[in-house]
């Protein structure tokens, strides 16, 4: 038997430089147009640097077909958050981006592509197919219960009367939220001594990964022994992407066929969300709903 040390062989890091090497020649100073969706999104304050997966899934399904690391710094990273201005939101997962990248291979870390340039056009268009796609998919399989008429969606729960005076009070919110004391505060110090109960159901409002959480909740308000007279749907202000969760499908469907009138005020200034086309009444701020419910009980006298 030969013996092992008579076998050709090199070093790891020498196998690695090769590699290193080979692909800086392939693709040295070439950049890439690529789209991609955002996954495991690391922003690192101190040194200003981003971190996150580029995937890319199989249309129709959840399946990923392709994946890689990337990162952004200086230059790079000065790019995203000029993105983020545009398009008012933050990056993060599930967002599909596209992005200008150069690749890069380090002899430890591995190989990876390097932001070089982002454009918000192509997400705000993308945004704003995904969200006619889901009005569309609403009133197509739900011709008989949501309709647009006259530029207003009419749906079951936008048929709900409001009780002639509203004291019982479900609220879904975080607990923390500043938007939910804020309402709190303004409905119960008011200028005509009105007496409510409030029973609030504490959840997430902010992140599309966490609609199930929040129909699950709308859930616990229906199967509750409570005979509430109106459901609230509030939160703070936020990025625009936090706001998505407000235009997913499940929830604007949850909303359209609640059985009890809902009052969304979600803390946004400029955009509708669809939880708000499909409410009973919408608002802007969690604020301005205190207001609207203490106003509709003064009309009353």
């Amino acid at each position: 038997m030969n013996s092992p040390f008579a076998i050709s062989f090199m070093r790891l890091s020498e196998l690695n430089m090769l590699i290193r090497n080979k692909l800086s020649d392939a693709f040295k100073n070439n950049t890439f147009w690529i789209v991609a969706e955002l996954s495991n999104v690391n922003y690192y304050s101190a040194k200003n640097y981003y971190f996150f997966d580029l995937v890319e899934k199989e249309e129709g399904n959840q399946l990923i077909v392709a994946k890689i690391s990337a990162s952004a710094f200086g230059s790079g990273s000065q790019r995203i958050q000029s993105f983020e201005q545009v398009t008012g939101q933050k990056i993060s997962g599930n967002i599909q981006v596209l992005i200008q990248v150069s690749v890069d291979y380090h002899v430890v870390y591995g190989l990876k592509l390097l932001v070089k340039d982002i454009d918000p056009s192509f997400t705000l268009g993308n945004l704003e197919r995904q969200r006619q796609h889901t009005l569309l998919r609403l009133l197509k399989e739900y011709p008989d219960s949501i309709q647009l008429i006259n530029g207003e969606y009419i749906t079951p729960n936008k048929r709900l009367k409001l009780p002639r005076v509203i004291q019982k009070i479900a609220i879904l919110s975080s607990e923390n939220a500043a938007g939910y004391t804020d309402f709190v505060n303004s409905l119960m110090i008011n200028n005509f001594g009105y007496q409510f109960y409030l029973y609030p159901y504490f959840t997430t409002v902010q992140g599309e990964n966490n609609t199930t959480l929040l129909v699950d909740r709308m859930k616990d308000v229906i199967q509750s022994e409570d005979q509430y007279d109106i459901l609230v749907i509030i939160r703070g202000g936020g990025s625009q992407s936090d706001l998505l969760l407000f235009d997913q499908y499940e929830i604007a469907s949850a909303i359209a066929f609640f059985p009890i009138p809902i009052i969304t005020g979600i803390g946004h200034h400029k955009d509708i969300s669809i939880a708000d086309l499909m409410a009973n009444k919408s608002t802007n701020t969690p604020t301005k709903v205190a207001e609207m419910i203490i106003e509709h009980n003064h009309i009353f006298e």
